[in-house]
């Protein structure tokens, strides 16, 4: 597919005389140098050209084409409670690579993000959502983390922003008791409301009783 493509371009202008004499590519610099002749008087050049005006009926070019670098995004943290957050981000070029390294570095300081989630091989197709969860945080704390894409041999290492979250301080659920009632001699019934969340997710509720208060 054409997530695969490492270059792909349209070269020409108005006329039909466009000749291809030579191909070549630097797979390691990500390159490719196209040379031909053109006899188009609009055949597209940079700003960089070394002459960009058409000098006779045809003319000799050389085009130089860059693959696409590496890219991703770091998105904000989702989930977050006071020992655990969700690291979100979106892969959104492998530069023609039919699989990247991802992972995420974070730490409590700025700009030194001494951890990591350690490295995940991502073949799909891009955009690609990568999330990771992080667990064993310290309450009432500001991480700091980014995304990073590696596909070191070839295209090197790429990051994304630094974001930031803060784990909220740990406490727990808020409950109201509901007064039994439908009492009988060998039944009642009774609840109660959580009013409050707290830090983190309530995973189980219930009613406690006995008969010594």
């Amino acid at each position: 597919g054409t997530d695969s493509c490492l270059f792909i371009t349209n070269l020409g202008g108005s006329a039909s005389g466009l000749e291809e004499k030579g191909l070549a590519v630097d797979g390691y610099q990500g390159t490719a140098v196209v040379a031909g002749s053109t006899n188009s008087g609009d055949f597209p050049v940079s700003a960089s050209a070394y002459d960009s005006t058409q000098n006779g009926g045809t003319d000799a070019f050389v085009a130089t084409l860059l693959e696409p670098a590496l890219a991703v995004t770091t998105n904000a943290a989702t989930s977050v409670y006071s020992s655990s957050a969700t690291l979100n981000s979106t892969l959104t070029s492998k530069a023609g690579a039919a699989s990247v390294s991802m992972r995420f570095e974070y730490g409590t300081a700025s700009g030194s993000l001494t951890s990591n989630t350690g490295w995940d091989t991502v073949s799909a197709a891009v955009p690609y959502a990568y999330p990771k969860a992080l667990t064993g945080l310290t309450p009432g704390t500001t991480y700091y983390y980014r995304a990073v894409v590696s596909n070191y041999y070839l295209y090197g290492t790429v990051y994304g922003a630094e974001l930031s979250f803060t784990t909220p301080a740990a406490a727990g659920p808020t409950v109201t008791t509901t007064a039994a009632s439908s009492v009988t001699t060998t039944t009642a019934s009774s609840g109660g409301n959580v009013t409050a969340m707290g830090s983190d997710p309530v995973t189980a509720r219930g009613v406690c009783w006995n008969t010594a208060g």
